[in-house]
């Protein structure tokens, strides 16, 4: 046997080891998929959970919806439909062994939404409805015992949005659009964060694991980089960051 084949052989069986051996003890698999499209409502979630996420078998899939149903006036529905269909989709989900992860809608800048609905559409003030929609995601998530993130407390609570003062809700002032509604770069981080922090102190953050963001636009990533995936500047990018830098 020739001295050049003992060479290549000694040095191809350790690279086929080191090969076979690398997926094994390699990075973990991490996979955060963004099944936000904008203008759903819970409804639309409902007609496409099977093919959306359930045929998909995710670990966890993240719930926010609601801003349609309630505001959009040419979709709008009741608080107890609306709760109905959450809780459908909550009992699905949960059924198929997946965990869900309820958000509240975020609250909004009535001054732009008057600009595109009419307020004598709405059986109550766009405070109360979400407020409403609030009390409702959390009675579901303490019933059903899945994890709730009240975004909407949140914002209010740091006085957001400020009319084209803060940073967090699209305005005039941070993104050049009467908007009022859908999030910012950095409202996307806020809200990428503060779903981290609850995978995390719920134990729902494996070594390896599958996480579906589902929703409307505020999911998609309205005029975002990366609209509609899971790069750029949408939540979904910068939880997968945030999972990855664990």
């Amino acid at each position: 046997m020739s001295n050049l084949y003992l060479s290549f052989t000694n040095g191809l069986i350790p690279l086929l080891l080191l090969l076979w051996i690398i997926p094994l003890n390699g990075q973990p698999e991490v996979y955060v998929d963004n099944q936000g499209i904008s203008g759903n409502t819970s409804s639309d979630l409902l007609r496409r959970l099977d093919r959306d996420v359930l045929k998909k078998n995710p670990d966890v899939c993240i719930i926010l919806v609601g801003t349609n149903d309630l505001l959009n006036s040419a979709k709008m529905i009741t608080i107890s439909d609306y709760s109905d269909n959450v809780a459908r989709l909550i009992h699905r989900i949960s059924d198929a062994g997946i965990e869900p992860v309820l958000i509240s809608p975020p609250p909004v800048d009535t001054l732009y939404l008057f600009q595109r609905h009419d307020r004598r559409s709405y059986p109550q003030s766009p405070r109360q409805l979400l407020e409403a929609a609030r009390d409702s995601m959390a009675g579901i998530s303490l019933q059903e015992n899945v994890c709730f993130i009240d975004l909407y407390q949140i914002l209010k609570e740091d006085r957001v949005p400020t009319h084209n003062k803060d940073v967090i809700i699209q305005n005039e002032s941070n993104s050049q659009v009467s908007d009022g509604v859908h999030l910012t770069a950095e409202g996307n981080q806020l809200l990428a964060t503060l779903v981290y922090e609850k995978l995390k102190e719920e134990h729902l953050l494996d070594e390896s694991v599958h996480i579906i963001c589902f929703g409307d636009s505020l999911t998609y990533g309205v005029r975002m980089e990366g609209a509609g995936s899971s790069d750029g500047n949408t939540y979904p990018s910068y939880l997968k960051s945030l999972i990855l830098s664990r």
